[in-house]
């Protein structure tokens, strides 16, 4: 009897287990986000954003862009040039985010991609590229940018350190190696866009970065293929850049180039001894000398305007140079 019983409270028991699994698997469903739009804009000084998520994913915990002024940015490289603006636990007003940055940029085009996250995935924006510090000054009808490419800010004295900004070599894009302590490489490239951030060293008898088939229009216009200006913007021509030296005039009010008084000219431009750096070594020389590339000239030649020494005697002058020495570059909008 006592057995009987046993089994029957087995029974029981199983039936009442088995009326507690479900029919069928619970399946554990992760809210989608979706996104509707991620803009980015210059705001003076600031990056404005705006991001707009579509109803029915889960709540934003994170948002914000990543940035950098090197073009190779972002394919994995880890560059530590990059950085990442991150605004955590977001003011959502109906599923829109906005605000403005608080980041303070260097004088160059920077390279921007968006992202929104919630606590499963993420989705990135398109890359866009803007130019937030980006001081003008007009010349003859023309509007310049009033500082070098990777200034932190425009020139106070012409020996003014963070003033100088980045130096290229000819025809590169701004794939790193424009920065002052950028590695050095004895690899030649084979073409115009070597895909690295080093500084390419160079002995050959023309001086060129280049192994072979050295461009002479990678710079050539608001298009040209390493253009390292933002949109709309270029490398001066020779013949803008002489209209400006041979008009310039310094504060004894004669034509020529005074390397101590160019940060103040007439035209106010500002120009500082950001000095070049040399193709054999990669060293930082000539202080007191301001040498800025050319885009291209009519015989497609590698070119660079020299402005060296002081005093008020035309020290300024035109010049082919090698094109792996480093040199400053301004901007002019097309």
């Amino acid at each position: 009897m006592m057995k009987i019983n046993l089994i029957f409270i087995l029974i029981l028991i199983t039936t009442s287990l088995k009326s507690q699994v479900p029919s069928t698997p619970f399946v554990v469903r992760r809210p989608e986000l979706r996104v509707t739009s991620m803009t980015l804009s210059v705001s003076g000084s600031q990056i404005a954003y705006d991001f707009r998520i579509a109803d029915g994913g889960s709540t934003t915990v994170e948002c914000g862009f990543i940035y950098s002024y090197n073009t190779i940015y972002p394919n994995g490289d880890n560059d530590p040039n990059d950085q990442t603006f991150t605004i955590t636990t977001p003011a959502d007003h109906n599923g829109v985010i906005t605000g403005t940055t608080n980041i303070s940029f260097l004088i160059a085009a920077y390279y921007f991609i968006p992202y929104v996250r919630n606590k499963h995935n993420t989705v990135y924006g398109t890359r866009v590229v803007l130019a937030p510090n980006w001081p003008t000054v007009t010349i003859n009808s023309k509007l310049w940018v009033q500082a070098n490419l990777g200034a932190s800010q425009v020139a106070t004295s012409a020996t003014d350190a963070s003033s100088y900004g980045f130096l290229y070599q000819w025809g590169r894009g701004s794939d790193g190696h424009q920065v002052r302590t950028s590695p050095t490489t004895t690899d030649y490239s084979n073409g115009p866009s070597p895909g690295n951030g080093s500084f390419i060293l160079s002995s050959a008898q023309d001086g060129n970065w280049m192994n072979q088939n050295a461009s002479t229009t990678s710079w050539a216009g608001t298009t040209a293929i390493n253009n390292p200006c933002p949109s709309g913007w270029r490398i001066p021509t020779r013949a803008e850049w002489t209209w400006f030296m041979t008009n310039l005039r310094v504060s004894n009010n004669s034509k020529g180039f005074n390397a101590s008084t160019a940060y103040s000219n007439d035209f106010n431009i500002k120009i500082p001894s950001g000095g070049q750096r040399h193709r054999l070594n990669g060293a930082l020389t000539n202080d007191n000398n301001h040498g800025y590339w050319l885009n291209n000239t009519s015989d497609g030649g590698v070119r660079i305007i020299y402005f060296i020494g002081s005093g008020d005697n035309n020290n300024w002058g035109e010049g082919g140079d090698a094109g792996a020495y480093g040199a400053g570059v301004r901007c002019i909008q097309n």
